[in-house]
């Protein structure tokens, strides 16, 4: 199966009924992303990913194009490695790209995105 979110209906006559999973691959390897690559200042940010450590504390880190750290989030992982957080990008950031790292302690990953 392709990795990401799955949902399967099932119907019989009059009954219905939907359940949704994720499909994370064999590995565990830790997978940042973001809903989407480019965005506005003073923008909400969803960071999400999946494969940390189970109740790890993982360590967000955002970094300008000078590889200047500009911001850093703390958040524990829930027990099947999943973590999600919120960032409001600040609105006195300057056009270009940036990266967000990951860390969980055992491994780490990045993904880049943009300010318009």
């Amino acid at each position: 199966a392709v990795i990401g979110e799955w949902t399967i209906n099932a119907k019989s006559g009059g009954n219905f009924k939907d359940v949704e999973f994720s499909v994370v691959g064999e590995n565990k390897e830790l997978i940042i992303l973001t809903d989407k690559t480019n965005y506005d200042t003073n923008e909400l940010m969803n960071i999400f990913g999946s494969g940390a450590r189970s109740s790890a504390t993982v360590t967000i880190k955002i970094f300008d194009s000078n590889e200047i750290k500009i911001g850093e989030l703390n958040i524990t992982a829930k027990n099947n490695g999943e973590y999600s957080t919120i960032w409001q990008i600040p609105a006195d950031l300057e056009n270009g790209e940036y990266e967000i790292t990951t860390d969980d302690g055992a491994s780490n990953t990045s993904v880049k995105f943009n300010i318009n």
